[in-house]
């Protein structure tokens, strides 16, 4: 009651930042049939604008508070971050240390907060040279430290101190202190040099990198190293209710100045950025049109704003065997293989045999395409349904619209086994291009029928997180 006491007199008083520190903060309450997410609840029940941080815990003793943490620390007002000191990636050693764990029960522990708690941030310790470390043991510690990636390391050398037991045990020889401390130190280094080099080589400041280590969680720093470099990322990242996810969104947004950045993450995430199909102007859409530098990938976008060559034809165009098309439009190779095993697929799942029914289209092909639409329904409706030559993905020679031997690609969606596709494609690198719900990102009515080949890796990213290729390449391309 009297650290509730003293916690609520200092949120009252203005405190903002309020730390929980003990030797050992995991043991306390154990001598008063309490423990510290308990107290933790107690404290947060005082509402006012702080935050909470937590102190040192050793190991053997957050293992039996873990799940109350965990649970305690899904308050906003409580930092993401621990310190647990582990001290040696030897169990021979940690049980001289009498530390009371196993090197595994450690990484178990790290692995459940991390998994609960994605953007978690934790800090260890590691003591180099105790009496009777071997060149084993040693090695051991390297290779925790290459695995547990911890935000931050601390690397001391023994020293023994009087009266201890390990005082009395034979101490190692000064020289092979310090040559694993140096050692472990250039590890610790290597290893933080891995985790930020590849946003170095794609110009961003070390300032942004170190915010974005701070903001994001292991899994979303991780995908940004993939990224292109999203100047806006850093400053984003540290908004309440961030959701990588949108991120997309965020910039498609900011880039069209339809909302400030200090406002674009709880405007997007209310889906305020949506517009409905039948409100969209879809001619506008075409702006600020570039012609791609480089279509050798598999994942480049043409949309209404990057568009293809007229003279581009890809050199490894085609045809399906019999029995796998409707009409006889070649695909490249990639693509062709990778559709032959999904039409494979869909009869093996016991449905009738999707088949490609339109394919690549020359640029000219797709001129008359998009003239006979406009003579027959005006430029404001044919730009809804249909691509301006050099804009239309056909010419890629990456798509197909899929149809079945008794049913033509307009009805693809009535197919029994469409839902299948959908859930599927993404095995086999394909993705539905243009989904219902996404006209005002991709710029054209909802087609059941249109799939896209990018490859299984991008097409099971943008599968996973809902997106489309358009939001892909905003971060990718």
């Amino acid at each position: 009651e009297s650290l509730v006491e003293d916690f609520d007199r200092f949120v009252d008083t203005g405190a903002k930042e309020i730390l929980i520190t003990a030797q050992d903060t995991a043991c306390y309450g154990a001598d008063i049939h309490t423990d510290l997410p308990s107290l933790m609840k107690s404290m947060l029940r005082k509402e006012g604008e702080y935050r909470m941080r937590i102190g040192m815990m050793n190991p053997n003793h957050l293992k039996k508070i873990v799940d109350g943490l965990i649970s305690v620390m899904d308050d906003q007002r409580v930092y993401r971050f621990l310190h647990i000191p582990v001290q040696s990636g030897s169990d021979k050693i940690l049980a001289d240390m009498r530390r009371g764990y196993t090197a595994e029960q450690f990484m178990e522990l790290v692995d459940t907060l991390r998994a609960s708690i994605p953007e978690m941030s934790i800090a260890t310790d590691i003591i180099t040279g105790f009496p009777g470390e071997s060149d084993e043991d040693h090695e051991m510690t390297k290779q925790l430290i290459k695995d547990l990636h911890a935000d931050t390391l601390n690397i001391t050398r023994f020293s023994a101190r009087p009266g201890t037991e390990a005082a009395s045990m034979e101490q190692l020889h000064g020289r092979i202190l310090k040559e694993r401390s140096t050692e472990l130190t250039e590890l610790k280094n290597q290893v933080e040099y891995a985790k930020i080099s590849p946003l170095l080589e794609k110009q961003y400041p070390a300032e942004e990198i170190l915010t974005l280590i701070k903001n994001l969680s292991d899994e979303d720093y991780e995908f940004v190293m993939d990224m292109k470099h999203i100047p806006e990322l850093a400053q984003l990242s540290g908004m309440d209710n961030f959701d990588m996810n949108n991120l997309p969104r965020y910039l498609i947004s900011l880039r069209s100045n339809r909302v400030a950045i200090e406002d674009v993450v709880n405007w997007v995430n209310s889906d305020n950025d949506y517009i409905p199909a039948d409100e969209l102007d879809y001619s506008a859409m075409y702006h600020d049109e570039e012609i791609l530098a480089d279509y050798t990938s598999y994942t480049y976008c043409v949309n209404k704003q990057y568009a293809l060559p007229s003279d581009y034809v890809p050199s490894d165009l085609e045809y399906l065997p019999d029995g796998y098309y409707v009409l006889y439009h070649p695909m490249r190779h990639v693509a062709a293989n990778a559709f032959i095993n999904m039409s494979d697929g869909s009869v093996v799942a016991g449905y009738e045999r999707i088949l490609a029914q339109s394919n690549y289209r020359s640029y000219s092909h797709q001129k008359s395409l998009y003239d006979e639409y406009v003579a027959q329904d005006g430029v404001a409706l044919a730009d809804t349904y249909s691509a301006r030559p050099g804009h239309s993905e056909h010419q890629t020679g990456l798509v197909t619209d899929i149809g079945t031997p008794s049913m033509d690609m307009l009805y693809f969606e009535s197919y029994s086994g469409y839902k299948w596709v959908c859930e599927n494609a993404h095995l086999y690198g394909f993705i539905q291009r243009y989904p219902e719900g996404k006209e005002y990102i991709t710029g054209y009515e909802y087609e059941s029928w249109h799939f896209r080949y990018v490859g299984v890796e991008v097409a099971t990213i943008i599968y996973e997180r809902g997106w489309t290729l358009d939001e892909y390449a905003v971060l990718f391309n």
